[in-house]
């Protein structure tokens, strides 16, 4: 058997943890408690681990609470030391009640306590609003957040799927009130959707430091190869004609349908001669941005956490060569803004020059 190659790991944002530049999601094991989903979760996370990854990703949303008390009985049947684990979850929407979403001091202080003894943890590393509340000020958002870390509950706060424009709203709130300011962001980031981190957010990365633990890194499924010839195989993920996947409705059978199946044929392509898979290749591709912190990935069987983690061989041997070889296939690099000075576009904020 081949060794699996050497774990990366990089500070999260301004603070000085590392997290593994790959991380495990559990937005996919969250349908109930039970002996079999138990067994199947943690088989997954001793894969993770035991790979070199030590940044989980979880969410009070996620099956309601249950992917959190999922993820709390896999680590706990492991017996993984709290130090060696790196954790993460999200605060918005648990179920239903007047109090039992959003962001208020109120849910955030009770569903911090409901997420932890889900988990059957005293602290988590990272809380992330999980999105943006207009109706709750923003003053109130931050002053919770810093509650939560100095009652000991979590080391450090951010945000997911915040437009930049917010998230500098509670920079500048924190500055003003002297409160603990947030240090990352979760957003969507994949091959095919990119303006959001390579465009909008990118000056957050370059002046605050701003780190991000990006989700959807092989969009959905979609990037894995399995949907080349826009036809989504039995049982797979996006094989129910009743609920089709956002993902499936936008980039598959939408009138992006041939222009996205271009792309996902001249991925596995690049991906054959590369000899990787196109899952490995469009990781690779993730990592490589230096402004990632971690790509996280979900999984429902633990040999494709290894399949998924061989992505660190291909990112290794990365080169400028291979990254234009996928700018010409996928001919969708947001376009940077004008420099004045220059009197020309200035550079694309895609980092390929890691520093950790």
């Amino acid at each position: 058997m081949d060794k699996a190659p050497e774990m990366e790991y990089r500070f999260l944002g301004p603070c000085g943890m590392k997290v593994s530049v790959l991380g495990f999601g559990t937005w996919l094991n969250y349908h109930e408690v039970n002996t079999e989903a138990v067994k199947t979760l943690e088989a997954c996370v001793k894969a993770a681990f035991d790979s070199g990854i030590n940044f989980f990703d979880t969410a009070e949303m996620y099956g309601s609470g249950i992917a959190e008390q999922l993820l709390g009985i896999c680590f706990k049947n492991l017996n993984i030391p709290r130090k060696d684990l790196v954790v993460q979850t999200k605060l918005f929407k648990y179920k239903a009640g007047v109090n039992c979403n959003f962001l208020s001091r109120k849910h955030l202080i009770e569903g911090m306590n409901d997420s932890l003894e889900r988990l059957q943890m005293d602290y988590v590393d990272v809380v992330l609003c999980h999105r943006y509340d207009e109706y709750t000020t923003i003053e109130e958002v931050c002053r919770a957040m810093n509650y939560l870390i100095d009652s000991g509950k979590t080391f450090y706060w951010g945000t997911s799927q915040w437009e930049a424009e917010e998230i500098m709203e509670a920079f500048d709130c924190c500055n003003q009130l002297g409160l603990i300011k947030p240090i990352v962001e979760q957003p969507e980031y994949s091959m095919l959707v990119r303006k959001n981190v390579e465009s909008k957010l990118c000056k957050l990365f370059a002046k605050k430091k701003y780190g991000t633990t990006v989700f959807g890194p092989l969009a959905g499924g979609l990037l894995t190869g399995k949907y080349n010839d826009g036809i989504a195989p039995e049982n797979s993920r996006f094989d129910k004609k009743s609920r089709p996947s956002d993902n499936w409705t936008k980039l598959i059978k939408s009138n992006k349908h041939d222009e996205t199946l271009k792309k996902l044929k001249g991925l596995g392509e690049l991906a054959k001669k590369l000899g990787a898979t196109q899952s490995e290749l469009a990781l690779a591709w993730i990592i490589k941005n230096s402004d990632v912190a971690s790509a996280v990935f979900g999984a429902t069987k633990p040999e494709q956490i290894t399949q998924n983690v061989n992505a660190l061989s291909l990112y290794k041997r990365w080169t400028p060569e291979i990254e234009q070889e996928v700018e010409t296939i996928l001919n969708n690099q947001p376009k940077p803004r004008m420099d004045w000075r220059k009197w020309g576009p200035g550079t694309p904020r895609r980092q390929t020059t890691v520093q950790y």
